[in-house]
């Protein structure tokens, strides 16, 4: 495991059309392609991702290994059915806590 970093950063500045985009892809089902190369580039290069959404993180928080929440659980997280489609409404500050609920788990677990 990483050691812990003495100071985190995190800086978030996104727009509401970003923080959408950025769950719907999420709540995107793996096997589909548009879901399944979303996930390839953030587990590729997580800081990158994370950055053209708007969040910039200290280089030290990402593992060498990245873990994607499923689809499913950004579904339930959404209130939707799995296979629904998939609606978030709202501003970017009320979708901040979702990004703190998915942070841990694209940037803080290690294998």
């Amino acid at each position: 495991m990483p050691p812990t970093p003495k100071r985190i950063r995190i800086k978030v500045d996104i727009t509401n059309a970003q923080a959408v985009d950025f769950i719907n892809k999420l709540a995107l089902s793996e096997t589909s392609d548009e879901g399944s190369e979303f996930r390839a580039s953030f587990v590729s290069n997580p800081a990158a991702m994370l950055s053209f959404y708007g969040i910039d993180a200290s280089p030290e928080l990402f593992p060498a290994t990245i873990e994607l929440p499923t689809s499913q659980a950004m579904q339930t997280l959404q209130g939707t059915a799995a296979g629904a489609p998939v609606t978030v409404a709202g501003t970017a500050g009320s979708l901040f806590p979702i990004f703190c609920m998915i942070f841990p788990h694209i940037a803080l677990k290690d294998s």
